[in-house]
């Protein structure tokens, strides 16, 4: 209901509430608009409307999501709910976030009903003020008893957290607890949690933790009975050294787990967060994502793990592997996002990997440098002619390094069960790696799309275009790209870095695209369709 005249301003004033916070279960109500202005009007003349709109939602409002711009919205807020508060009985699970403009929308899900606090221009409640801690512990304070699940987005670093602590332990029935922002860890971390406290507390989500001290301290205080735990490990300002220094600080603050006897769902985001020699992991895990496995050992005591994702697991030798297949014998189910594998060792690694039930996996390879080449020049890898032994593997990724693009064809042919191939330089650590040196001639490139088109199961490939060749430099053949036309059993196709040297066979790019209708083209491939 936005106007440019001072009158049509006034105007809108006049049909403003005394309080814009009576508008949410109004907006929510079926039968009338969500419109700012006719919203405004209808409760400014009509109470009616109103007290029908409570009525209607008392027993229907299981989830309540505030968005809130300023401490003096959320102290409002809080005032609010302690004076309507025969609304909020129904409600198991409360969404707060303190960092974002409020908006006007609601769910129309069948049992959630979403109640915004709103943000026009004419309200001043545009911008970004951050909420105080007591602010927010005020608003815990009004909800009932009977609340399962809280989810706070903070902003405040951690100033204060200590009231939101204590609101939330008056609270017996949580089973849930998400904390997101830079304060989240230090809710929790002010004291140990006993399990007599959140009782039927069932799972905890925490980001952003900012040190090893305090991801160790905040491990110390968890209770035994929990079965799951989600924690975002970053560290907003980086120390000198980057992550080397964060290695020597969580030395001295070693993962210690095992007393969490009851978890069997550990997910770990983020750079900071270690699984080092001396790491104790809770014996009882079946779900785990971490981001950096330094060494095999406490993986290996973890004989119930059935599902196990790693971000970089670069420090393994193959024996380290091969411990892990021989000990987790209840794993089904194992993603490696990035791995680089020492020439040298690529046939004992491919080895135990085989042994592993890999699904997704990224690898990054080279071979020796080339005698007499430019420095950073490497060969082809052993790595890609042993691929074909992956027969478990549902994606695969490989970036940057060196390959012969006919091994690499000849590995694809016997992964049948590859549903993405991803062929990019995108995630490469070591800049020399980035763009990946292919060794081919046009014959090889005809059986690396040949191999693509015969994977029955494959739905996503995304590739550089380099890795097809730079075709034929005479005569009538197609560009071996082209050969994709057949790959209909694709649902999504993504080809970068398309353009071509002038000497170079330059493919049919919109024949490529209309052959596949069904197939969503994404990056420049769907910029070339819109032109």
């Amino acid at each position: 209901m936005a106007s440019n005249s001072n009158s049509s301003g006034a105007m809108q004033r006049s049909h403003v509430p005394n309080s814009i916070l009576e508008l949410p279960y109004v907006l929510c109500h079926p039968t009338i608009s969500s419109s700012l202005g006719v919203t405004v009007r209808l409760l400014a003349t009509s109470k009616t409307v109103a007290t029908a709109a409570r009525a209607a939602r008392i027993h229907q409002l299981q989830e309540l999501h505030l968005n809130l711009t300023s401490s003096s919205k959320a102290q409002q807020a809080a005032t609010w709910l302690e004076k309507n508060a025969c609304l909020l009985q129904g409600v198991r699970t409360l969404q707060l976030k303190l960092d974002r403009a409020a908006t006007a929308k609601c769910s129309s899900a069948p049992g959630m009903w979403t109640w915004a606090m709103l943000a026009s221009h004419f309200t001043g409640m545009f911008g970004r003020s951050t909420i105080s801690a007591a602010a927010a512990a005020a608003i815990l304070r009004s909800m009932p008893k009977t609340l399962s699940k809280v989810n706070l987005q903070l902003q405040n670093n951690g100033h204060g957290c200590s009231m939101i602590r204590a609101e939330l332990e008056a609270l017996p029935n949580l089973q849930s607890i998400s904390i997101a922002g830079p304060g989240a860890a230090a809710c929790l971390l002010s004291k140990p949690i006993p399990s007599t406290t959140f009782s039927q507390l069932t799972s905890i989500r925490l980001g952003t933790i900012r040190s090893p001290a305090e991801v160790a301290k905040l491990l110390r205080g968890l209770p035994a009975s929990l079965p799951q735990l989600r924690l975002d490990v970053g560290t907003p300002d980086r120390a000198p050294g980057g992550i080397a220094v964060d290695r020597i600080l969580q030395a001295l603050h070693s993962v210690q787990m095992a007393h969490l006897t009851a978890l069997t769902t550990l997910h770990v985001t983020g750079k900071r967060f270690f699984i080092e020699e001396e790491s104790t992991l809770p014996p009882n895990l079946i779900n785990l994502t971490v981001p950096c496995v330094m060494h095999e050992r406490p993986l290996m005591q973890l004989s119930r793990l059935q599902r196990l994702d790693v971000n970089s697991i670069d420090s393994l030798l193959p024996e380290g592997f091969a411990g892990i297949a021989l000990c987790l014998t209840q794993l089904t189910h194992m993603n490696i996002d990035m791995l680089y594998i020492e020439d040298d060792n690529a046939p004992q690694v491919i080895a135990a990997l085989a042994a592993l039930p890999l699904k997704p996996l990224g690898v990054a390879s080279h071979g020796p440098p080339q005698e007499g080449a430019a420095a950073g020049m490497f060969g082809p890898a052993a790595l890609e002619g042993l691929l074909g032994q992956l027969t478990s593997l549902t994606s695969l990724r490989l970036v940057g390094g060196a390959y012969a693009v006919a091994d690499v064809a000849a590995s694809l042919a016997g992964l049948t069960g590859l549903q993405e191939l991803m062929l990019s330089a995108a995630g490469v650590r070591n800049p020399m790696l980035r763009k990946p040196s292919l060794f081919a001639n046009v014959e090889h490139d005809e059986s690396l799309a040949a191999a693509i088109v015969g994977l029955k199961q494959l739905r996503l490939l995304s590739a550089q275009a380099a890795w097809f060749g730079s075709g034929y430099a005479e005569g009538d053949q197609l560009h071996p790209i082209m050969r994709l036309q057949a790959a209909t059993q694709l649902t999504h196709l993504d080809l970068s870095k398309l353009e071509s040297d002038p000497d170079m066979q330059t493919p049919d790019w919109k024949a490529l695209i209309n052959s596949l209708p069904d197939v969503e083209m994404g990056g420049e491939l769907a910029a070339f369709w819109l032109r």
